[in-house]
């Protein structure tokens, strides 16, 4: 239900009325008596001063009418401090709230289809029958002041207002507010009781007096706030005032001293240059013939009083729509909601926030309650200094977090945005927040998941690379470093090329070339460049990472094993098989030397064994005729083998005992099998067990010269380094999983938040309102946005923001282009992918500036163009948005501009974006940001 305003059905005549009768009730004052002239403006004086205080009665009651019509509508009705009566046009009561039913001290039941001129004062009915007429006759608000007679008897004075309503259910209905006025009775008694009040009041009340003689020269004056007795004693009208004004309030004044006859207005006029809406009382003064010698005049400044009339007369108009939005908005959501008033009391309040306060706080909330006095002593609460930079006009958006980890530990993500009237003034501030602890407790587990698998890769023994599609280095650990005495600071972001020398890198490049279509590397050899110059042999391992779809290749990692000192060995006994073949070809002719030779041969010998004693590998070596030629003791350990089978010498019962141990020990076999058909044939795998260890082979023909005398076998437990990997991937996929949940999830939240601000606007009909909520609507769309490309893409580091911008622009035009406007946005189709970091803030960015274009560029056209292009050009983002409409005015300086839309544009770019803003106005507006940007991938 609507209220109306209660200063609004006093007609100007019905308050002075009143006001005169109260004055008449006074001690007279003797017109014989020596200054008689101040006496009479004294009493014009009293008149006002009643009237302000029954004005002040009357805003009073307005102020408890909007507090109470804050709670639900019914108990606003029914509980009223005033009771509604709805009459049909013959004054039949159709409907009443219990108010009403308790000042008649009559059971509503009763009261309802009875005829209200039967509770009239019987002497006052044919009051109430003239005030019908006239309201029947009008659709304006009248009041009226009579008494009304309860159903003990008993009589009351009250003031009535009411209107005729033409479109109702009902075709023609009169709506009626009833004050019991008691209370206003006793107070003007109070008054009467001593003129000194009024003397003193007078001193204190934003009245101004002043007397002209007939020609209208001022004799004296006095305006507390703006001019006293000395500054305009000696003027005139013209001295003081407009052309304009004093003019025409020299045809008052004269009009005055030819008739006699007081005169009252009310009127704007502009004093020292601003406008007031003054109430002007002008009488004129009598000497003791009766000869008029002057006019007086008391002006009282009505200026706040109208403000307020009409702020209360456009927010009864919308309380009952808006409490019903918010009613509907609130209920059931755990999102918790609040309003508070300048004073820092509490307007509005949805039950989440009131339960949640009185967990906190441990004090039950109540409208009107002081936001001070509920966070007093609790040092997690709001501070007056965050409020009141809200209250200037300032958005706040932060995350809040009470209790302590581990106990009632709650996250809230609170936006404090200040509340402004259709004039933009602020009259409040309002608070929305929603509990995030549940993803930020995700985003703490992730990084500890995260630190934990970097750590894992970044702390392995062997040297570990990844590198994105264009073969560009995205990770370098420390055992890389030490591999290639290079730090992962210099080599993060460069080519592959970098790691391989000149001469190799053709070959090496073509290798690597072949992992983007999918092929995996079990053993191949590339040599790595040391920063020193020096060339080391690296055996690689290598496995594409594949994105959501498990097609894409995204990355690709490779985990090595520097076999430099190996293939020294190996090329040690290359040249130690070389030099036993020319000692043979030289043994009959120095047969002297055989001693020195044989010593030579078991120096050689001892050198082997040493060397296959001090690999980690297990080495197993047997001759063509499948005799065991030579073993170390890693072997034995490794494959638990008896020391007795090793000593036997025959291949085949230490193959007895490998088979069992392993989980395809055919496959095992098969291999021995084919090196006996390809004898110089070299392989290198993996092998499983059946406890689930894994152990690398490594075999490779034994040559003396050219001949194949046995072969070598080499085998290295990497069980713990395979277990690593698959908890890495493991690890990798729960992190995407729950990365993909939390930006559904926010994104869902934002959608619904939307989806409430649409619903919002879709019901209101005031159009300030109606663009807030749009704007609001956008910027939490844009957002929504960006969390569903993070949410649906295969990358959540980075976005396409280009297909961002489109898709803006369409919810744009959606919204806008129904009101009259055909509005073309064309964009140039350049693929440019930012970090999250950047996205969120640039899209935001676009989105005021589009908004502003569509609202503002084309008022006055039916057609327009918006051209956007985004480019990235020296490592920085260029963002250009060009309109052919009315362009910006020449006297507006938006480099100086205060307005939220260019100030947000303006914030979000320097502070976040850390870039800069350039604005133009030729044949239209363009808008030219751009922001430094590291390329990350």
């Amino acid at each position: 239900m609507k209220t109306g305003d209660p200063n609004e059905g006093h007609d100007r005549g019905s308050l002075q009325d009143n006001a005169i009768e109260k004055i008449n009730n006074f001690p007279k004052i003797l017109k014989s008596a020596p200054g008689k002239t101040s006496e009479e403006l004294l009493y014009d004086l009293q008149v006002h001063q009643v009237e302000l205080e029954i004005q002040a009665e009357d805003l009073r009651q307005a102020h408890l009418t909007i507090e109470e019509s804050r709670d639900k509508y019914l108990d606003l009705y029914d509980f009223a401090p005033v009771g509604y009566i709805t009459l049909t046009h013959t004054a039949i009561v159709y409907e009443a709230n219990l108010t009403a039913a308790t000042l008649l001290r009559v059971d509503r039941r009763k009261l309802i289809h009875s005829r209200f001129r039967s509770w009239i004062d019987p002497q006052e009915r044919e009051i109430w029958d003239h005030y019908l007429v006239n309201l029947l006759r009008t659709d304006t608000k009248l009041t009226i002041t009579c008494m009304l007679r309860r159903s003990d008897g008993t009589v009351f004075p009250a003031r009535m207002e009411s209107i005729n309503l033409t479109h109702t259910p009902h075709n023609q209905s009169i709506r009626v507010v009833i004050s019991d006025i008691s209370d206003l009775k006793k107070t003007e008694d109070e008054l009467k009781e001593s003129q000194d009040r009024f003397r003193l009041a007078i001193q204190n009340a934003h009245v101004s007096v002043a007397i002209q003689d007939t020609d209208l020269v001022f004799q004296w004056g006095y305006n507390q706030q703006i001019m006293q007795n000395e500054e305009i004693k000696g003027k005139k009208d013209t001295d003081l005032f407009t052309q304009e004004d004093a003019h025409h309030l020299i045809d008052l004044k004269r009009r005055v001293l030819e008739t006699g006859e007081e005169f009252h207005e009310k009127m704007w006029m502009t004093i020292q240059g601003k406008r007031k809406f003054l109430e002007l009382n002008l009488q004129p003064i009598h000497d003791d013939k009766g000869c008029i010698t002057g006019i007086g005049t008391a002006t009282l400044d009505l200026t706040e009083q109208k403000q307020i009339e009409d702020a209360l007369r456009h927010s009864e108009e919308n309380l009952q729509q808006t409490q019903e939005i918010l009613e509907a908005v609130t209920k059931g959501t755990d999102v918790l909601i609040a309003a508070q008033d300048m004073n820092f009391r509490y307007i509005f309040f949805n039950q989440a926030y009131k339960e949640e306060m009185k967990r906190r706080t441990g004090k039950d909330l109540l409208l009107g309650s002081s936001m001070i006095d509920l966070f007093e002593g609790d040092p997690q609460g709001h501070t007056v200094q965050e409020w009141r930079r809200v209250l200037q006009g300032e958005n706040v958006n932060m995350e809040v977090e009470f209790g302590e980890k581990g106990k009632n530990r709650r996250i809230y993500h609170v936006l404090y945005t200040p509340i402004r009237d259709t004039q933009g003034m602020i009259i409040g501030a309002g608070e929305v927040a929603y509990d995030v602890t549940n993803q930020v407790l995700m985003d703490e587990e992730l990084r500890e998941t995260k630190d934990y698998l970097d750590n894992l890769i970044t702390y392995a023994n062997a040297p570990i690379i990844v590198w994105d599609p264009k073969y560009r280095i995205t990770l370098f650990n420390h055992a890389f470093e030490q591999l290639t005495g290079r730090t992962a600071h210099d080599v993060i972001g460069e080519k592959l090329e970098i790691l391989f020398h000149e001469r190799y890198l053709a070959s090496v490049m073509d290798l690597i070339k072949r992992t983007k279509e999918g092929e995996r590397w079990e053993s191949v050899e590339l040599p790595i460049l040391h920063e020193n110059g020096d060339i080391r042999t690296v055996l690689w391992n290598s496995s594409c990472i594949f994105g959501s779809d498990g097609k894409t290749i995204v990355s690709t990692i490779a985990q090595g094993q520097d076999i430099t000192d190996r293939k020294k060995i190996e090329s040690e006994f290359r040249l130690r098989a070389f030099e036993y073949e020319k000692l043979n070809e030289t043994l009959n002719e120095e047969i002297r030397q055989r001693i020195q030779a044989d010593t030579t041969l078991k120096k050689t010998l001892s050198l082997l064994h040493a060397s296959l004693e001090s690999t980690a590998d297990g080495i197993f070596v047997i001759d063509q005729e499948g005799k065991i030629s030579s073993y170390n003791q890693n072997f034995a350990s490794m494959w638990n083998i008896p020391r007795r089978i090793l000593e036997s010498g025959e291949a085949h019962t230490v193959l007895d005992v490998i088979l069992p141990q392993i989980k395809t020990p055919e496959k095992f076999a098969d291999t021995i099998t084919n090196f006996h058909s390809h004898p110089t044939r070299e392989s290198f795998d993996m092998i499983e067990f059946i406890d689930g260890k894994i152990f690398e082979r490594y075999s490779k023909p034994q040559i003396i010269g050219d001949v194949v005398v046995g072969r070598v076998w080499s085998f290295r437990d990497i069980t713990d380094r395979k277990r690593a990997e698959r908890r890495l991937v493991a690890s990798l996929q729960e992190k995407e999983v729950l990365l993909r949940e939390i930006h559904h999830r926010v994104k869902n939240n934002l959608q619904l938040i939307s989806g409430l601000l649409d619903m919002t606007r879709m019901r209101t009909e005031d159009k300030s309102i109606y663009s807030i909520l749009t704007d609001m609507m956008l910027k939490i769309q844009t957002m929504a946005q960006i969390h569903t490309r993070l949410y649906e893409s295969k990358q959540f580091g980075k976005i396409n923001i280009t297909d961002q911008i489109r898709d803006q622009s369409k919810a744009l035009s959606n919204i806008y282009s129904k009101e009259g406007h055909e509005i073309t946005c064309e964009i140039q189709p350049n693929e440019i992918f930012l970090p999250v970091d950047l996205a969120l803030p640039c899209a935001l960015v676009v989105n005021e500036i589009l908004s502003n274009a569509y609202k503002h560029a084309f008022l006055g056209r039916e057609k327009g163009t918006i051209e956007i292009a985004v480019e990235e050009k020296d490592g920085c983002i260029r963002i250009s948005i060009r309109d052919n409409g009315i362009g910006i005015p020449d006297s507006e300086d938006l480099s100086r501009s205060n307005s939220l839309g260019v100030k947000l544009i303006r914030t979000l770019v320097q502070h976040q974006l850390k870039g800069s803003l350039i604005i133009t106005s030729v044949q239209g507006t363009q808008i030219l940001v751009e922001f430094p940007y590291l390329v990350k991938e």
